[in-house]
Parts: structure tokens; C-alpha cells; sequence
């Protein structure tokens, strides 16, 4: 950690000579976390390139990195500087023996090395995907996690969907659907993993194994509300607008003053025009409007409701017409229940 200060100290003050010595001295620091050791190799190449430098400094990464043989984070370092001077295909190489190795040490490793083991391939594979992304070889990248995926088991369900991301943009539906059904197999029950899957199922129209996924994860936390929305978006797709209008009901009723249960009461009012989905709109906001002291936008809608059954009422019973307006004489007749309910909703939203 003193290593590190110092390196930030000379690197902040562009020092170049001290903050590069000290860096280096972090990489090289017994007990060390990879972690640390990455963040320097990083550091380092970043103020080569903000001071310009980089081409110059590209030798000496290569001679750090032949000097050191198996240091993964030297590796790093001089993977980056090709990645910066354009190098793409020296770094490609680079990243791709690094995994092997790494993959290599991984089988025999002990439960605590191994955990610093993935970390570094973490690392590796984070900046595989830089590569990737400024390349935009997109069929190139999805072979290169479904590699990976094969390398390291125990980051496979992460893998294999970074392969099926990469697939969808290569237009390789069929191919990202394999990689996406391989994630799902290895961590069934994993909310993340889930939730990620179910994006992409969604992106390649597979609207089933989305709403499986979304389930999933909703079952495993029903606190999830953003979960619950886009869950029911993937059921109108499906045209299963009951179910989707028993989610959106929850929603409403489980948080009734804040933007997941505004969006919800949007859908419905939408999926309820015209038809029954099994859920009383009306009887749901006026439960909203009477129970918080938020009741703005649940005002807005039974108003919008209330005024659409204007053309319902005889023009000689113009009672919620002097509600909504204040003009024109009360009715005679005792208002019926939506009426004596948009006076006092049309009272807050008018006022």
C-alpha cells in the first residue's frame, strides 16, 4: 500500500521516471494481490500513453515481460501496450497464451491460489473483450469466449453468454441460443446468470426461455419490481396479457408512488382498454389514490378514465361535466359512484 501512494503521488504530479520506477516496484511487490499488481501494469500504461510516450515504452514492456516468465501481470502490461500502439494481433496472441497458461496452473492449484488464478483471467479476458470491441470482428470474439468457456469451467456461464453477446452482433442467432442454453446448464438457479440470459433470449425472439429466465429470477427475489415489468412486457409478447396484468397489479399495489409502479399503471391502462385481464384498473388506483399521500399521477389516470365515459353520459345529466369544468348546474340526480369519485380525483388534479 506505502508503494502504491507513492506511485500515485509521482504519477498525479506526472513525474514520469519516479511514478514508472514506483509502479514497477508495486508489480514486484511480495504479497501483493493480483489485483494490485493489475491496477500498476494499468497505471502504467495509461501515463505512457497520456504523456505520449507509449511507442517509446513498448521495449521496455517487452523486456520486463521476457524477464519475467509466468508473471501474469507483466503479460498484462505488455498486452495493453500493443493494444495501444495498434498492435492488435501481437496482443491477441499475447492474451491467448496467457489464458493457456493460466488454465494450466488452475488444475493443480489449491482453493486459495485458484481464486487468485481466476482473477487474473478475469483480467486477461477483460481486456480480450477491449480487444474485441475495437476490432469488431464479432464472430472472431464469440470463438474466443466459447474457448475460453471450455478453459475455465468455473467461469463458464459467464463465458458462454459474453459468447452468445458477441453472436448476436455476428448475426449468429443459432449460435447464440447453443451458448446462452450451456450458461443456463451450468447455473439454473443463478439470478444474475438468468437475468443476463434472459436479454439475450429476448434479443434472439426467443420470448419462452425469457419469461423462464425472468421467473426465475423474480421467484428468487419478488422485491425485483424491474424484474416484474420487463417480465411482462415478454408475456404481451407472447399475448399472455392476463398474467402480464397479474404482475403489473403487484407492482401497483406492492409499491404505489414510485416510477416501477407508475410505468406498471401505464401497461395496464393500456392492456385493460376494451377487454378483461382479470384485474379491476379502476378499483386498483382508486385503492392507490386514497392510500398515499403521493396521488398525482394515480389521479391523472382515473381522471383520463373518467373522462372517456363522458360520451357515455346523457348530455341532460351533466353532473361530472360541472365536477370536472366547475361550470354548468349540478346534477339532480344522486351521482353514481365514478362520479362522486372524479369529483374529489378532479378537485386534486384541477386544483
Amino acid at each position: 500500500e506505502a508503494l502504491k501512494k507513492m506511485a500515485l503521488l509521482y504519477d498525479t504530479t506526472s513525474n514520469v521516471a519516479e511514478a514508472e520506477k514506483w509502479w514497477i516496484a508495486v508489480m514486484g511487490e511480495p504479497g501483493a494481490t493480483f489485483g494490485t499488481k493489475w491496477e500498476a501494469s494499468i497505471r502504467l500504461v495509461q501515463m505512457w500513453t497520456r504523456m505520449g510516450i507509449i511507442v517509446q515504452k513498448v521495449p521496455l514492456a517487452e523486456k520486463m515481460a521476457a524477464d519475467g516468465p509466468g508473471r501474469i501481470e507483466l503479460g498484462i502490461l505488455l498486452a495493453n501496450a500493443y493494444l495501444e500502439v495498434g498492435r492488435t494481433e501481437d496482443c491477441r496472441d499475447l492474451l491467448a497464451g496467457l489464458l493457456e497458461n493460466l488454465a494450466g496452473e488452475v488444475t493443480d492449484a489449491s482453493a486459495l491460489e485458484k481464486m487468485d488464478l481466476l482473477d487474473a483471467a478475469d483480467h486477461v479476458i477483460a481486456t480480450l473483450d477491449r480487444l474485441n470491441r475495437l476490432e469488431k470482428n464479432w464472430a472472431k470474439a464469440a470463438l474466443v469466449f466459447t474457448t475460453a468457456a471450455t478453459l475455465f469451467p468455473d467461469r463458464l456461464p459467464q463465458l458462454e453468454l459474453k459468447a452468445a453477446e458477441y453472436a448476436i452482433l455476428a448475426g449468429k442467432h443459432d449460435d447464440a441460443g447453443s451458448a446462452i442454453d450451456k450458461a443456463l446448464a451450468a447455473a439454473p438457479a443463478d439470478p444474475e446468470v438468468n437475468e443476463k440470459a434472459a436479454d439475450l433470449l429476448f434479443k434472439i425472439g426467443d420470448m419462452e426461455g425469457a419469461a423462464a429466465s425472468l421467473t426465475m429470477v423474480l421467484a428468487r427475489d419478488p422485491s425485483r419490481y424491474d424484474v416484474a415489468l420487463e417480465l411482462s412486457h415478454v408475456l404481451m409478447n407472447l399475448g399472455r396479457d392476463e398474467e402480464a396484468a397479474r404482475h403489473l397489479a403487484e407492482i401497483v399495489e406492492d409499491c404505489p408512488y414510485d416510477d416501477a409502479s407508475s410505468d406498471a399503471l401505464s401497461v395496464l391502462s393500456t392492456l385493460a382498454a376494451g377487454k378483461d385481464i382479470g384485474f379491476d384498473l379502476e378499483e386498483g388506483l382508486v385503492k392507490i389514490y386514497y392510500g398515499t399521500a403521493d396521488r398525482d399521477f394515480a389521479s391523472r389516470y382515473l381522471l383520463e378514465m373518467y373522462l372517456a365515459r363522458l360520451d357515455a353520459v346523457p348530455a341532460a345529466d351533466p353532473g361530472l361535466y360541472s365536477v370536472i369544468t366547475a361550470s354548468g348546474a349540478a346534477s339532480p340526480a344522486a351521482p353514481v359512484a365514478w362520479e362522486k369519485r372524479a369529483s374529489k380525483t378532479a378537485s386534486r388534479v384541477l386544483a
